[in-house]
């Protein structure tokens, strides 16, 4: 892996956000050269500020409608892959509805325009996170498409224009060797993201104060697995796509194994004994238990499903978690933490390969 990242130039938009400072991060342990560019990051706490992202990669904060302003940033550092994931990702509790929808169409239009004059741009990928991390596995309905999840990123919009200007402009240029993939993931954890749509967050608050939250119901499930894990699979289809020597446009669903299903009881019990230092006494059988457990995804589009095992399990990912809430409360350095964490995850990885 880190002979293909290694001194290579990737543009990433929302740097800013959790997700985007962990991806940031993980490039540049990979050797890679990092260009950010998002809005400005809310006043209060967030990773991008307590973990320094922007000692490790070269960070603009700019307005996405200045197309000009985009350009000369290709154009001066010229990167030859692009990296889309939406410039307020994690921050929407700070917008409202109608400024998610500008930010987001006009930042992913001006991004494809970007990527489809640069002669140096090879590969753009869409990012498209899901936004709830347990789902009632009795019902799928309505209530998978409210409020939240429009708001969270404008994402069944942003799949379709990717492949409808994608296609168009490769159908236009066939001497021009481009490649265009949307990637969508469930739900995340995510150290730094402190949200609303953050259950785990709201459990560790409420284990602080020594409560355990009943008022969820058992058919809650989702699939529980690390930033890292999903991370290292998105690097590896990209990659992939990279390498290929056709114009091609794919979709792509990564989703960890079955073995990472588990329930929002079983998130409230980790969570507090993990918290307090008690016993965890597991008696679930998970691979039976959820074999009716059913996709949130909701898209127009047929995505090839990229089936993982995930390098932590679930519980070590509930553990990292903590330890990271843990390191930040007491005041330690936040880069050396998260960093420390990325080191290690990847010797494990290379251990496994």
């Amino acid at each position: 892996m880190r002979n293909f990242f290694l001194d290579k130039k990737i543009f990433v938009t929302g740097h800013t956000t959790p997700l985007g400072s962990w991806i940031c991060l993980a490039l540049h342990h990979l050797g890679a050269e990092v260009i950010g560019c998002s809005v400005k990051p809310p006043v209060d706490t967030n990773l991008f500020k307590e973990a320094d992202i922007e000692e490790s990669v070269i960070s603009y904060i700019c307005d996405f409608k200045d197309l000009k302003f985009l350009k000369s940033i290709i154009n001066k550092h010229q990167p030859s892959i692009f990296i889309y994931l939406s410039p307020v990702e994690g921050y929407t509790d700070n917008y409202i509805a109608e400024d998610i929808y500008s930010i987001n169409f006009t930042s992913l239009i001006n991004s494809l325009k970007v990527f489809g004059e640069s002669e140096h741009l090879k590969l753009f990928v869409n990012l498209i996170p899901e936004t709830k991390m347990f789902l009632d596995t009795t019902a799928i309905n309505e209530s998978s498409f409210d409020n939240d999840y429009i708001k969270s990123g404008s994402n069944l919009s942003s799949e379709i224009f990717v492949n409808g200007i994608s296609k168009s402009f490769l159908s236009e240029n066939l001497n021009i060797l481009k490649r265009t993939i949307n990637i969508r993931f469930y739900p995340v954890v995510c150290s730094g993201d402190w949200s609303k749509n953050n259950m785990l967050y709201s459990k560790i608050k409420s284990s602080r104060e020594n409560i355990i939250e009943q008022d969820v119901l058992k058919e809650e499930s989702g699939f529980v697995y690390h930033v890292l894990d999903m991370i290292n699979v998105f690097f590896e289809i990209l990659k992939i796509k990279f390498l290929d020597l056709e114009n091609t446009v794919d979709n792509f669903l990564i989703k960890p194994d079955n073995i990472s299903l588990r329930d929002s009881v079983w998130l409230n019990n980790i969570v507090y004994r993990m918290m307090n230092k008690e016993d965890i006494v597991d008696n679930y059988n998970y691979g039976a238990r959820y074999n009716d457990f059913r996709s949130s995804i909701i898209s127009f589009i047929k995505y090839n499903e990229k089936v993982f095992m995930p390098i932590l399990e679930p519980e070590l990912a509930i553990k990292m978690y903590i330890e990271w809430e843990r390191a930040r409360i007491r005041g330690a350095n936040m880069k050396r933490t998260t960093n420390s964490q990325i080191n290690q995850y990847y010797m494990d990885f290379n251990k496994v390969l």
